[in-house]
């Protein structure tokens, strides 16, 4: 009653290619505003922890928000 091992199937399994994560159009732009999402919530969060540090300002943190909010 031991653990049977099943076949698996090998692909050929490139390092060049990218992966696909998306099929269609909505998925594409999904993954693209999750991206965006996440990029912000890191750019946040590196200054926040500048903030903490006193590494940057008040005010500069008003200055930085300011300008990411332009673009």
């Amino acid at each position: 009653m031991g653990c049977r091992v099943l076949p698996t199937v090998t692909m050929p399994l490139s390092l060049d290619e990218e992966a696909r994560l998306y099929t269609t159009n909505a998925e594409r732009e999904k993954y693209e505003s999750l991206a965006t999402l996440y990029g912000i919530v890191v750019a946040l969060d590196y200054l926040e922890r500048a903030y903490v540090r006193d590494s940057v300002t008040a005010a500069e943190c008003v200055i930085i928000l300011d300008l990411s909010a332009m673009h």
